[in-house]
């Protein structure tokens, strides 16, 4: 009987050791908790509530941010836990700068509050879907279409830059202080600008030219008037001509000649005129005859010095010196 009893005890004891056992360590459960961009997994004891949960996943709260369910609401199953976090941050557009308090919000939120309207070409230097942060500066440039046409190429661009030589910078584009540049450096840009880079370059060549003979013409007498006869063949001289040469895109624009360099003079050429009277051509003595016309031909030597044609009404001439 005395064993009986002590059985049933034990029993009796065990069952209390378990429901106190039970009770002391308390039910596990999984909880998400997602604070804006950032998810984290943590398992915690049933019947904590969401600030004392946050406080163990070492997630600090500031007073005016929010949480789903609430913090003081207590957490019996799996769920997710929210925060909505309360932020200040600015946006900037068209050169004015808005302060803005927001909780929870995205980037498409703090714009759409500050009342601007994206069109295509927009620039946002953040992702319109991501989070808006504490102290974020959210900025809005105005992008142009613009059209470069340069090194035999043309090319579209979507550029923030205000002018042409910004439009440069931000594509590091280069450009020598020759190159002809339209419209100007300085210039502003608007929707669908066109700009031109013409490229401008210069060369020295030396070209070696051919210097031509001269001919000089000199009178014989020894020869028929009318007869004519080389007596020195005219040889061409050679010189080095060095040029300047302006090329726009390739293309020869200019040429200037900025130095000269005899190789080898020329020899000129010289040509005997007869002069000598044939007996054919000798006047007839007919009394009847007169002069029709008289041609000067002076000689080619700058002498002073040539002779006439004579022409007689009978057809017949005569070459007379002078």
């Amino acid at each position: 009987m005395k064993k009986t009893i002590r059985l049933i005890s034990c029993f009796i004891i065990g069952i209390i050791f378990v429901i106190v056992f039970s009770g002391c360590s308390g039910e596990k459960i999984d909880v998400k908790i997602k604070d804006m961009s950032t998810e984290t997994q943590v398992t915690v004891e049933s019947g904590k509530t969401v600030e004392e949960i946050l406080s163990d996943a070492e997630i600090e709260l500031a007073d005016k941010d929010i949480t789903s369910p609430g913090k003081n609401e207590k957490i019996t199953k799996s769920v997710s836990i929210n925060i909505l976090r309360c932020t200040t941050s600015t946006v900037s557009c068209d050169g004015k700068t808005q302060k803005l308090t927001l909780t929870g919000a995205k980037v498409s939120d703090a714009l759409k509050k500050a009342g601007i309207k994206l069109s295509k070409n927009d620039y946002v230097n953040y992702d319109q879907s991501a989070y808006v942060k504490d102290g974020m500066k959210i900025s809005v440039v105005r992008r142009l279409k613009v059209k470069l046409t340069a090194d035999g190429k043309t090319k579209s661009y979507l550029t923030k830059a205000k002018t042409v030589e910004g439009f440069f910078k931000e594509q590091n584009i280069s450009t020598k202080k020759k190159d002809i540049v339209t419209p100007k450096i300085t210039a502003q840009l608007k929707q669908n600008s066109k700009i031109t880079v013409k490229r401008v370059t210069e060369k020295k060549v030396v070209i070696t030219e051919a210097i031509k003979y001269s001919t000089k013409r000199q009178s014989s007498s020894s020869l028929s008037a009318g007869v004519t006869k080389v007596s020195v063949k005219g040889v061409n001289g050679s010189k080095n001509v060095t040029y300047k040469i302006t090329y726009i895109d390739g293309k020869e624009k200019n040429r200037k000649k900025i130095k000269e360099t005899v190789l080898k003079q020329p020899v000129d050429e010289v040509v005997l005129q007869g002069v000598k009277q044939s007996a054919a051509q000798s006047p007839a003595k007919s009394s009847g005859k007169k002069i029709v016309s008289k041609t000067r031909v002076d000689d080619c030597d700058g002498s002073g010095h040539g002779y006439y044609i004579i022409k007689y009404s009978d057809g017949s001439k005569k070459y007379e010196k002078y």
